[in-house]
């Protein structure tokens, strides 16, 4: 059964100008669902939904920052008439350095994004399809939930929130129609890295995959991370006490993405 079949005509994906929101919807309408795509990049939107059109559906946009307290607004306008049937919350932003050496504006907008707006879009969509008895939500969190880590401090709480809520969620809905996928991805070839002002893992998996897997994943299990090398990753930290989780974290960050050379696991 298709993913139309499963969720109905309709999803909305965050994030979706670039990146694993943009393969996240072009996978989605290969599969026959029409997408509503909401970023704040105007240009990036436009792009991504002639991509999703050429594959024979409708898609709609929303440019919108969903740091904003007001956005919803702006997103229910984008979906009216329409029944939202799967819900990928994508979009976040982090920033690499030490805690102090970031400005609180950037924290607040990185809390706001990568969490509030999670949470604002399942409450506001999660009804239809309790309803109509079916669905899809999917939280896009992050390989970095696994433990807290040095120089990312914020965002990585904000992606282990994402993990919890989701997780929880899943719990909640697991007697409805309604299903709960928590990805996880690594290093992704995306535009976060030049934003967040750090390299790019030579592992790095590219966004098409991270969403093929993510795809996969969606009823069939509650938790997914993407990509071999990095559950590798996640399973080796699991047998690790907190403190020492917490090092070898901090240590990868550092080796693979601040400084740029292979770490040793």
């Amino acid at each position: 059964m298709g993913l139309r079949d499963r969720y109905g005509a309709w999803a909305l994906v965050t994030g979706a100008s670039s990146g694993i929101g943009r393969s996240l919807a072009c996978a989605l309408a290969a599969d026959g669902l029409s997408v509503v795509l909401v970023a704040d990049d105007a240009d990036g939107l436009e792009s991504a939904a002639d991509e999703v059109r050429a594959q024979g559906v409708d898609a709609r946009t929303c440019c919108v920052d969903l740091g904003l307290p007001d956005f919803l607004a702006d997103v229910r306008a984008a979906t009216e008439g329409i029944e939202i049937g799967l819900l990928a919350n994508n979009a976040s932003f982090g920033g690499v350095g030490k805690f102090m050496t970031l400005p609180l504006e950037m924290y607040d907008a990185m809390i706001a994004v990568n969490t509030r707006a999670y949470v604002a879009l399942t409450h506001a969509y999660l009804p239809q399809m309790l309803d109509a008895d079916r669905g899809a939500l999917i939280f896009v969190s992050s390989l970095n939930a696994q433990a807290p880590i040095a120089n990312s401090s914020v965002y990585t709480a904000t992606k282990a929130f994402d993990l919890f809520f989701g997780g929880a969620l899943w719990w909640e809905l697991r007697d409805t129609g309604v299903d709960v996928l928590v990805l996880q991805p690594g290093p992704t070839r995306t535009g976060f890295q030049a934003k967040a002002q750090t390299h790019v893992a030579s592992w790095a998996m590219e966004p098409e995959e991270v969403a093929a897997e993510a795809l996969e994943a969606l009823g069939a299990s509650p938790f997914h991370i993407a990509g071999e090398r990095n559950r590798e990753i996640a399973a080796q930290g699991e047998a690790l006490p907190l403190e020492q989780r917490i090092a070898a974290a901090s240590q990868l960050l550092e080796d693979a993405l601040i400084r740029g050379v292979e770490p040793s696991l």
